[in-house]
């Protein structure tokens, strides 16, 4: 006999062999607020609404205008999204200066009715459309992000740019 377990209202075969009771997705526990791995601290990222660009690799992160979050409703067939401004990420201090480090050296270059990153050459000319990249992105500790908007931070007006005196997370 299969060891089963509850998932969303439904009885499924346990993989791990164990009996447990899982709530449905929609009651779940937010997966944000759960503890923070060793050496990392969580963040908000992403791109500002007046960014000419969806969404820009910065050191190794990618920062997303939008990312929708899934989540189920028991007696629906599909899932519901939940759009959210930017997205959060767990990253360390090596990681969050990398990414200091590289929005000092690219910039948006717009072309006409298009725009893209680009990270100049030593000593090469650079263009009057040329706008540095932290002007456009944001990277805040979520703590902080709650101190600054208040409550629905994450939806809640506009966080500041890597380049304004307000940012907190990589001055």
């Amino acid at each position: 006999m299969a060891v089963k377990e509850m998932r969303a209202g439904r009885e499924v075969p346990a993989a791990t062999g164990g009996l447990r009771t899982l709530a449905p997705i929609d009651q779940a526990p937010d997966e944000d607020a759960r503890e923070a791995p060793a050496g990392m601290k969580r963040y908000w990222l992403g791109t500002l609404d007046q960014c000419p660009l969806q969404n820009a690799t910065i050191g190794g992160r990618t920062f997303h205008r939008r990312t929708d979050k899934g989540y189920h409703v028991e007696g629906e067939r599909m899932p519901r999204k939940i759009e959210r401004r930017g997205a959060l990420e767990w990253l360390t201090d090596e990681q969050v200066a990398k990414i200091k480090d590289a929005s000092r050296r690219k910039f948006v270059r717009r072309v006409g009715d298009s725009a893209r990153v680009v990270q100049p050459r030593p000593g090469a000319p650079r263009y009057a459309s040329d706008d540095p990249i932290g002007m456009y992105l944001y990277c805040i500790p979520v703590e902080d992000a709650m101190r600054l908007l208040g409550a629905g931070w994450h939806d809640a007006g506009s966080p500041p740019s890597l380049l304004s005196a307000g940012a907190t997370a990589i001055a």
